[in-house]
């Protein structure tokens, strides 16, 4: 899959907020394609861990709403296509070249951990 294939792809799967997880494939399929490892954590990010002095990262997701994807004149018409899943593409494409670390965000977020509760009021210290 070249870079353009793979921005293709990205524009033409479906990654609004919270529901990337498609999205999240394509860019794992793609790194594991050119020999890299990825994978996709708990909380829906796509890692492709290697030289860490360098991370190339965008987010994965896009706005609701839908613009049918075609190619004019060239150029490559869809949603996300400008912001930010054409640099998502571009990143992954440079990190896949130069061997850097890539993380592609998602929105999704795990649940935030359980708060310890205490039924007792803290109390001012009374002035003398």
């Amino acid at each position: 899959m070249t870079p353009r294939e793979l921005l293709e792809a990205l524009v033409s799967t479906p990654s609004v907020s919270g529901a990337e997880a498609e999205a999240a494939g394509v860019l794992v399929d793609y790194f594991e394609r050119h020999g890299r490892e990825a994978y996709t954590d708990d909380a829906g990010n796509v890692r492709a861990p290697a030289d860490d002095s360098v991370l190339l990262t965008s987010h994965v997701d896009t706005v609701p709403g839908h613009i049918d994807v075609r190619v004019e004149d060239g150029e490559l018409w869809g949603r996300g296509s400008v912001d930010a899943t054409g640099p998502l593409a571009a990143m992954a494409a440079a990190s896949v070249e130069t061997g850097a670390s890539f993380a592609g965000a998602s929105r999704r977020r795990p649940p935030p951990p359980a708060r310890a509760t205490s039924s007792r009021t803290a109390r001012s210290p009374t002035p003398s």
